[in-house]
């Protein structure tokens, strides 16, 4: 993990499968390590096997951290990734932003446009 100008960045370590209390373990590392300050989250699973199981999924919609969290970011390679998040946004409808995006500088780009107040909240994707 990295924080830097309220945007926390997490590459996650390839898992078999993320359940519950690794999600919840996961959150709670980021509220702590963002000192529970309301930041931008932009995650990078390219090149990652990470398989989540449905009870960590619908946690990742209904959590303690949705609270700190403005917006998420996240960056892939992967359509059979991209199909599931799409199923999980239609599914469980985040409480903050969302988008997906190929590269770490079209996400960054997003951020920086969300950070100056000029988001279009649209539904468009990299």
């Amino acid at each position: 993990m990295r924080y830097s100008d309220r945007v926390l960045y997490v590459e996650p370590s390839p898992m078999d499968r993320f359940g519950l209390e690794d999600m919840k373990s996961c959150f709670q590392e980021a509220m702590d390590f963002t000192e529970r300050e309301k930041h931008y989250l932009v995650i990078d699973l390219r090149g990652l096997p990470v398989h989540s199981s449905p009870e960590s999924r619908a946690y990742m919609a209904d959590n303690p951290y949705n609270a700190f969290r403005l917006a998420d970011a996240i960056v892939l390679d992967s359509l059979p990734y991209k199909l599931i998040i799409n199923f999980f946004v239609k599914f469980h409808s985040p409480s903050v932003p969302l988008r997906i995006f190929n590269t770490m500088e079209a996400a960054d780009e997003w951020i920086r446009i969300l950070k100056s107040g000029n988001d279009t909240q649209g539904t468009d994707r990299d």
